[in-house]
């Protein structure tokens, strides 16, 4: 075959290949931008702090849970706490900002004697999952006046853990009821847990069981805090009696019932006054809840991208409630506005929606703003509900969401 013919098939073949890349090449998704779901700062990573497992509480004290989730960012959709597989909680948007690592906690009122299993699920909006993860703890009931301490690994950080069992308060006594422990047969005997040797001179107690600590010697002082068993405190001083001790207290100090702190040597503490008794502020009479609609962020609002640059289009995704008493009516208008620091100089978007029942929450659909004016400076970002007050609210101070401030960077101006 001639050369010449060779040249012309070699010609033919890169025009074929070049046709067939350009009709099986994917195109640009058309349409508004923010509808594609965004990808994954990496695999999620769901770690409990609180409670510690089989921690025990009495029934009505507040289970203090509280996680850290790493390998997040602007897709987190929500976070679900379950308890005994039933969702108690179910929190949208957890992670405005959209940052690597955040924390989560809720308080879950323990309720029902006996094993409960707390569970935390992170969810994307892509719909994907962490991995469960969970904790048992005991809850023991008041009615009982009887306590058994969950056992807690040696390494566990229990300082993690400041609330567990909290004694009931007595308004007819100046300390603190002490939990009843079941009688040990002779061939179990229970020992307490030992107190650690002073490394300092300081004498050191042990927490029996998980305690409220005060501000003074008696149930009439406020509760500063909590510890949980087996925890290992400085000893400060005492009443004459030993019926109150006062410890330290991370960076401060309370005071813990004698029943409920083990000090090895307790006639070693110094006697210390008791500060003076707090005089009971009178509490005012509740008034009864104003009638009417109420117009309310539900959560905070998710920005994407923050902080934008220039040109970019930011999507805005909102949730509204209505946590007023009457349906909210139609007619209602939001304002979205980037505002520049230096000058006030605006870009603003307005949108218009009907009305919402009471006691209930919409999610707008995607809203979008682009700036292209002073950047290299300083800009914030306001959203405003029912910015012409076209609905009387019981409360007209809960109808704004301000950002941090941020330098709007040249992007493609």
């Amino acid at each position: 075959m001639s050369s010449h013919w060779l040249k012309q098939l070699s010609i033919a073949w890169m025009f074929l290949s070049t046709l067939a890349c350009a009709l099986t090449a994917p195109s640009t998704p058309q349409g508004v931008i923010g509808e594609v779901a965004p990808v994954p700062s990496g695999e999620l990573q769901v770690t409990f702090v609180t409670p510690l497992e089989q921690a025990t509480y009495l029934e009505g004290v507040a289970v203090n849970i509280l996680a850290r989730i790493s390998g997040a960012g602007t897709d987190i959709d929500r976070v679900e706490v379950l308890v005994d597989n039933t969702i108690i909680e179910a929190r949208f948007l957890p992670n405005p900002m959209g940052t690597e690592t955040f924390t989560f906690t809720h308080a879950w009122q323990a309720v029902g004697a006996g094993t409960h299993t707390l569970s935390l699920v992170v969810f994307r909006s892509n719909g994907s999952s962490s991995t469960p993860i969970s904790r048992t703890v005991e809850v023991a009931s008041n009615a009982d006046n009887t306590l058994t301490v969950a056992s807690q690994s040696d390494s566990a950080d229990a300082s993690a853990n400041p609330i567990e069992v909290m004694p009931t308060p007595s308004d007819s006594t100046s300390s603190e009821p002490a939990p009843t422990v079941p009688t040990p047969t002779p061939s179990e005997p229970t020992a307490l847990p030992p107190t650690a040797a002073p490394a300092s001179g300081t004498p050191q107690g042990t927490i029996l069981v998980g305690s409220n600590i005060r501000s003074g010697p008696g149930t009439e002082y406020g509760t500063i805090g909590s510890y949980g068993a087996n925890q290992v405190v400085d000893v400060l001083g005492r009443l004459t009696d030993n019926s109150w001790f006062k410890i330290k207290y991370y960076n401060g100090d309370g005071w813990i019932a004698g029943t409920l702190i083990s000090v090895a040597d307790a006639q070693s503490v110094a006697v210390i006054t008791a500060p003076p008794t707090p005089t009971p502020t009178p509490v005012p009479p509740t008034a009864a809840p104003p009638q009417g609609p109420n117009l309310a962020f539900n959560g905070s609002p998710l920005i994407q991208p923050f902080p934008p640059k220039c040109k970019d289009v930011v999507a805005f995704y909102i949730r509204v409630q209505n946590n007023g008493q009457v349906a909210l009516g139609s007619g209602w208008e939001i304002y979205i506005r980037d505002i520049h620091v230096a000058s006030n100089a605006m870009s603003e978007f307005r949108a218009t929606f009907d009305s919402i029942p009471a006691g209930e929450w919409i999610e707008l659909p995607a809203l979008f703003l682009s700036v292209d004016t002073n950047f290299d400076s300083e800009h914030r970002i306001e959203i405003i509900l029912d910015a012409k007050n076209n609905i009387a609210e019981i409360n007209e101070g809960d109808n704004i969401h301000e950002t941090a401030r941020y330098t709007l960077t040249k992007g493609t101006c």
